[in-house]
C-alpha cells in the first residue's frame, strides 16, 4: 500500500539519519579514548646520572620466623668516566653479618673487599665498569604512581628471574628509595644527599687492609679448579639446604652465595647481578671445570664437566630451590629453562 511504502522509505531516511549520527559518535568517542590515552600514557624511565654519590638509610626484613627488620646506614659513590664506584654499609656492630665495603677499581682492574673488618679479598676485574642504572633501559621495564609513607613518586620497576626491583624517583627524577624482593627478603633503600657529581677523590682511596695489594700488575693468588670442585662436593655431601636468608659456614644459602663459596670470593656472597665483576664471559667450547652457566639476576650454576661428546648435556652443581637444596644433576645445555639468558662465564681469579 502507499503507507506501507511511505513508512518502509521513512525508515531508511531515519536508518541512514542514525548510522550517520552512530558514525559521528564513534568517531568522537574514538579521539577521546585516543586523548585520554595519550594524556595517562607512561612517561619515559628518568635517565640518571652514572656520576653520583649519596648516603643510604637501609632496612632488610627476611620472610621467615617473622624476623625483626635490620637497620642500617650506608654509602654509595660512582665515577663512571674514571671506572670507579664504592658502596658500603653497616648494621650497628662491626660483626655485623650484613655489613659489607666494596670498591671497584676498572682503572686498577681490582676490586676490594674488606671482610669481618679485618681481612681484604682482591678480585681481577675485566672489561669496563657496567651502568648502575642500565636496567631502567630494558624494555620489560613497567611504570606506576605508588605512594609510600604519604608520598606519591613515579616508580619504575623490572623483574629478574626471583627477584623485583622498584626505583621510586621525586619530580626532579631523583632517586627516593630503591626496593629489592626475593622469596627471602625485602630491602629497603632510601637515598639521601644525593649528589649529581664525582664524589672527592679520596672516597675511592684503597683501604689501609688492602694496602700492597693495589698495584695493577701484581699477582692476584689464583683459585685451582680442583679446589672449586672439592667445595661444591662438600655443600652437596652436606646436603646444605636454599635458604637465602641464612649462611652456611659464612656464605649464603643460595645459588649465588654458593657459587661465591666455590669460587672463594667474599662472604657472604655475590648475587646474581653481581657475579659479572669477578667474571668474564667465554665461549661454550671453552667451558671448564668451574666454570659457570650464569643468567643474571635469576639463577647461576657451577660447571662440571659434559656428559656427552656432542655436548648437550653437563654436570651440575647448584643450590636450586627451597625444599631441594644443594644438588649434583645432569642439565641440558645451556639449563632447563629460559635458555636464552644463560650464558658460559669463567671466574677471573681461575686456575
Amino acid at each position: 500500500s502507499l503507507l506501507q511504502y511511505f513508512c518502509y522509505h521513512q525508515n531508511k531516511k531515519e536508518s541512514r539519519k542514525t548510522r550517520r549520527t552512530m558514525n559521528k559518535i564513534g568517531i568522537f568517542v574514538v579521539l577521546v579514548a585516543v586523548c585520554v590515552a595519550i594524556s595517562f600514557a607512561a612517561p619515559s624511565p628518568p635517565v640518571i646520572s652514572e656520576t653520583f654519590s649519596a648516603n643510604l638509610d637501609l632496612t632488610v626484613t627476611f620472610h621467615r620466623y617473622n624476623s625483626t627488620p635490620q637497620t642500617g646506614k650506608g654509602y654509595i659513590g660512582s665515577d663512571y668516566h674514571a671506572g670507579r664506584m664504592v658502596e658500603r654499609a653497616h648494621f650497628g656492630h662491626d660483626s655485623h653479618p650484613l655489613n659489607f665495603y666494596r670498591l671497584a677499581r676498572f682503572d686498577l682492574h681490582r676490586s676490594f673487599e674488606v671482610i669481618d673488618n679485618a681481612r681484604c679479598v682482591v678480585h681481577p676485574l675485566e672489561g669496563h665498569m657496567p651502568e648502575i642504572w642500565g636496567w631502567l633501559k630494558s624494555p620489560h621495564t613497567t611504570y606506576s604512581r605508588e605512594t609510600y609513607q604519604g608520598q606519591t613518586y613515579n616508580t619504575w620497576s623490572v623483574k629478574e628471574g626471583y627477584s623485583h626491583v622498584t626505583l621510586a624517583v621525586d619530580h626532579t627524577n631523583t632517586p627516593v628509595y630503591l626496593w629489592t624482593t626475593t622469596p627471602e627478603r625485602n630491602i629497603t633503600t632510601r637515598f639521601t644527599n644525593w649528589t649529581h657529581a664525582a664524589p672527592h677523590a679520596t672516597v675511592f682511596d684503597i683501604p689501609s687492609k688492602c694496602h700492597g695489594q693495589q698495584g695493577k700488575d701484581e699477582p692476584v693468588s689464583c683459585v685451582a679448579r680442583a679446589l672449586m670442585m672439592q667445595r661444591a662436593a662438600h655443600w652437596v655431601a652436606n646436603k646444605v639446604p636454599y635458604n637465602q636468608g641464612g649462611t652456611y659456614e659464612g656464605y649464603r644459602e643460595d645459588c649465588s652465595g654458593y657459587v661465591s663459596m666455590c669460587w672463594g670470593a667474599s662472604k657472604p656472597g655475590l648475587d646474581t647481578r653481581e657475579l659479572h665483576i669477578i667474571s668474564h664471559p667465554i665461549a661454550k667450547s671453552q667451558l671448564m671445570e668451574g666454570d659457570v652457566l650464569l643468567c643474571a639476576g635469576e639463577h647461576v650454576v657451577l660447571f662440571g664437566g659434559w656428559t656427552d661428546n656432542s655436548q648437550t648435556h653437563y654436570t651440575a652443581y647448584e643450590e636450586t630451590r627451597p625444599g631441594v637444596g644443594t644438588i649434583k644433576d645432569v642439565v641440558p645445555y645451556p639449563y632447563r629453562y629460559n635458555t636464552g639468558c644463560f650464558k658460559p662465564y669463567r671466574y677471573n681469579a681461575a686456575c
